[in-house]
């Protein structure tokens, strides 16, 4: 087969690499089924749940790709939210010294709530102690808040009967709820009657006595400037002083023609740039005769950065030869890897559910299983941890599809495609297209051939599949 051989253990997805998440981002955004997994595993896989927060927590830049992805879907939105506002560190991580986290990962903007702002408020204060205590702490100080809350109250009936439910019975919400209602304009408007008439003007009072004489007032600013005097003679011409060091040599000027030829320009003379002057002849840049090139040279490593001499490192590497780099690595042609390429990036258990196969006369009622028809057949689907021969997890970076019976790897040899051992040969390298799973070949999973492979067909229903998440 080639390759090494190596049987997988347990995939881990406890440490997404940029890579994974990229991928997470891309299959989100392009692909509904996918989509509709990853929010139903969030609400109902706790450890999948976990492990999705920590990554956001841990990298600003995913949160801020995931957020973009899901604008769109309310529902999708709701979900990330409900598993980010139930995350202690993330509560923490997002919560201000006197504001309340918002369920939009930044904080809510309280003059201007949502509907989804308001259900979030409500719900955590039916439901968390800690945040409804930290509401009622900001009712008693923080005055800006508590009439923020009036505001979203006056406007919606409905907001205000949930929180008055609530928070009604508390001496401090009555307190704070009824100060805020005496300063708000719209409320005092609403609620007070038209003005009377004017009353009489009352007579005019006797003169009172004279006051006391007041205090002497400040100084007053110091006036303007007067009028230059007239110029003074000129003194007499001071003694010439010592004569100075002399100066460091010029740089040696452009030689000129001779008889035609090219000016040179001036060079360093294959004498290395030294980046210090301390003795410390290891750093610098030099024309290096192996690649007939600049070399860029260090002790004990180096690194690329953007931004300025107090920006951040692009690209880095180290005195073992190991170079890394930030963020993407764009390659324009292909791209060579003459070691292995390492990833943990295993997601599922999944089922292969062929939707759109008349199988045992029930459409979409078949599902892929390595105990029928030579190790890819259907069979009626076995459910939530019921059937191992239907559960099935994918690397979507390395391409294997690992089945949980055997612990094997689906494998295209000898043109017959089967289960063997594991390992990072292109023979086991599938692409998830659609509804197809395809080899590099342009040939498909196909459970209705003999040699379970046929050409990729968007129209085939016997190549034609969906992952059901098994939790």
């Amino acid at each position: 087969m080639g390759g090494g051989q190596s049987t997988p253990t347990q995939p881990s997805v406890q440490q997404w690499s940029d890579q994974d998440k990229q991928l997470l981002i891309q299959a989100i955004a392009t692909d509904p089924d996918f989509k509709t997994n990853i929010q139903n595993q969030i609400e109902t896989d706790t450890s999948f749940r976990s492990t999705f927060v920590t990554n956001i927590l841990a990298d600003p830049t995913f949160k801020t790709n995931v957020i973009t992805a899901i604008a769109g879907d309310p529902s999708f939105s709701d979900t990330v939210s409900k598993a980010l506002i139930s995350n202690a560190a993330f509560m923490k991580s997002v919560q201000g010294p006197q504001g309340l986290p918002g369920k939009d990962a930044v904080g809510l903007d309280w003059s201007v709530w949502s509907d989804g702002d308001k259900q979030a408020f409500v719900t955590l204060i039916q439901s968390n102690v800690d945040f409804r205590t930290t509401v009622m702490t900001l009712l008693k100080n923080d005055q800006a808040f508590t009439k923020t809350l009036v505001n979203n109250m006056l406007g919606d009936s409905a907001f205000t009967s949930n929180v008055i439910a609530t928070l009604g019975s508390t001496q401090t919400f009555i307190s704070a709820v009824g100060n805020a209602l005496a300063t708000n304009t719209a409320f005092t408007s609403m609620v007070r009657g038209q003005q009377g008439i004017p009353g009489i003007p009352g007579a005019t009072g006797l003169t009172g006595p004279a006051g006391p004489i007041g205090p002497i007032g400040v100084t007053g600013p110091i006036g303007p400037q007067g009028i230059q005097g007239v110029k003074g003679d000129t003194g007499a011409i001071g003694p010439i002083g010592p004569k100075g060091a002399t100066g460091p040599q010029g740089i040696q000027g452009i030689k000129g023609d001779i008889g035609g030829a090219a000016i040179p320009l001036p060079g360093l003379a294959d004498t290395p740039l030294l980046l210090r002057t301390t003795g410390d002849n290891n750093h610098g840049l030099m024309w290096s005769a192996d690649g007939d090139g600049p070399a860029l040279f260090g002790n004990a490593g180096g690194k690329l950065m953007y931004g300025g001499k107090d920006g951040k490192k692009a690209l880095w590497w180290d005195n073992n030869g190991n170079v890394a780099v930030a963020s993407w690595l764009y390659v324009q042609g292909d791209a060579n890897i003459k070691g292995s390429l390492r990833t943990p990036g295993y997601i599922g258990p999944y089922q292969m559910r062929f939707y759109d196969n008349n199988y045992n006369n029930s459409v979409g009622s078949g599902c892929l299983d390595i105990g029928q028809n030579g190790g890819l057949g259907l069979f009626t689907c076995g459910g939530y941890n019921t059937n191992n021969n239907q559960r099935f997890f994918y690397n979507p970076i390395t391409g294997n599809l690992l089945n949980v019976a055997n612990n094997k790897c689906l494998d295209v040899g000898n043109n017959n495609w089967n289960w063997i051992d594991c390992n990072n040969h292109q023979n086991q390298r599938f692409y998830r297209m659609q509804h197809n799973m395809q080899w590099r070949n342009g040939d498909c999973i196909d459970i209705g051939n003999s040699n379970h492979h046929s050409g990729c067909d968007g129209n085939n229903s016997n190549q034609k599949f969906v992952f059901d998440y098994l939790g």
